[in-house]
């Protein structure tokens, strides 16, 4: 899933929950949830083989993501409303993938058990949707949730 899924149902569960510890925690176990629906994860980073140009992707396609969340963040939350619980929930229900990512970038072996972890929620390659199918989904599941919230 792109960040700004992962962020706005953080958001949601932040605003729900009043202790930050309790929001950190369902915010991350939220994003181990919402990483078993197909979301198209596998056609994106299988662009190239070529570990520089993979590795090139996939920073393009997270800053991309990065402005749209906090485009939706800014929807969702701005920054009065951003209390302490709403940010640890938010905090935990990314941060799965920039451990994710940093250990792709750094191949750092301390984190390979947590890949493999993180990489158990996803769905199969043969079992996952379309790049496009993906984006469009997730796109539809933002916006869904941005209007149901006003």
């Amino acid at each position: 899933m792109y960040l700004t899924v992962h962020a706005t149902i953080g958001v949601l569960i932040g605003e729900h929950v009043a202790h930050p510890i309790a929001s950190f925690v369902l915010g991350a176990i939220s994003h181990f949830l919402t990483d078993m629906i197909p979301h198209g994860d596998y056609v994106r980073l299988g662009l190239s083989e070529e570990r520089h140009v993979r590795t090139f992707t996939m920073k393009l396609i997270a800053a991309l993501d990065a402005a749209l969340m906090v485009g939706a963040l800014w929807l969702l939350a701005p920054p009065p409303v951003l209390t302490p619980s709403v940010t640890a929930a938010l905090i935990g229900s990314v941060a799965p993938d920039f451990l994710w990512g940093f250990h792709e970038l750094t191949r750092w072996r301390f984190l390979q058990p947590y890949r493999k972890f993180h990489t158990w929620f996803h769905p199969h390659p043969k079992k996952d949707v379309p790049f496009w199918f993906g984006t469009l989904y997730q796109f539809i599941l933002v916006s869904l949730i941005i209007f149901l919230r006003f």
